[in-house]
């Protein structure tokens, strides 16, 4: 789990890579994946870290 900054916008999701493209995923199916590319200014900003 990340903290993605999209389009000037805070986002915890899941960075995932595999043969759909690069992408931020929300753990809830209501949000579209995010596409990471070119036509999307993106960055991670931090990591989510739980403790149990």
């Amino acid at each position: 789990m990340i903290i993605a900054d999209y389009v000037q916008q805070l986002f915890v999701k899941k960075y995932v890579s595999d043969e759909h493209g690069t992408r931020f995923v929300s753990l809830n199916k209501t949000y579209d994946d995010m596409p990471i590319n070119a036509n999307h200014e993106s960055s991670i900003v931090g990591i989510v870290v739980l403790f149990t």
